[in-house]
């Protein structure tokens, strides 16, 4: 883990983050303004799976219903561009948080296992995004238990991604007033 640690917070460099947070914009301009849309047009406003703090198996159900099959294509095409959003946005975030930690904790290295919470996060996206596209696969016959635990990696996603924009703004606000001083 040190050594992944190590690499990130050699690679956080202004033109790596600039780079990602390119990247980031643009996946996820594709993915909220160009898909997303149309699936909520499709269906009638239900927002997508993914975009929830979490759902039920009724609201699951619900949602692929009312998407129809093209929707259900949409949205398996939408998965094919999800999987490249998570591994950006988690090292974007990383760099970011491994560049404030070595400005913040320049001496230390047990702070930047902070770096590792966004790909933490990634993991959690993954998981989700797999188990959503296993009962798209296989609708109309869907599964409770796995609804149920891909919600709970949604839940997980979201409580880690917030985790991890508290720790950037934390060590932004610290590094900023280190720097005044």
């Amino acid at each position: 883990m040190m050594r992944l640690t190590n690499r990130i917070v050699g690679l956080a460099t202004r033109r790596n983050i600039i780079l990602g947070l390119l990247l980031t914009i643009i996946i996820g301009a594709i993915l909220m303004a160009g898909i997303q849309p149309q699936m909520l047009t499709l269906t009638g406003g239900l927002p997508v799976l993914d975009v929830r703090p979490s759902y039920t198996f009724n609201d699951a159900e619900e949602f692929l219903t009312a998407l129809g099959s093209s929707g259900r294509q949409l949205y398996t095409y939408h998965q094919v561009v999800d999987t490249f959003f998570p591994l950006v946005y988690a090292l974007t975030m990383a760099l970011v948080l491994a560049a404030l930690v070595k400005r913040v904790f320049p001496d230390s290295t047990g702070p930047r296992a902070l770096v590792l919470l966004p790909l933490v996060v990634a993991v959690f996206d993954y998981l989700e995004n797999v188990l959503i596209a296993t009962q798209i696969s296989s609708y109309p016959l869907l599964s409770p238990d796995v609804f149920a635990a891909a919600s709970a990696m949604t839940g997980a996603k979201w409580i880690l991604m917030a985790a991890s924009f508290v720790a950037i703004i934390v060590l932004a606000i610290v590094s900023y007033l280190r720097r005044k001083q």
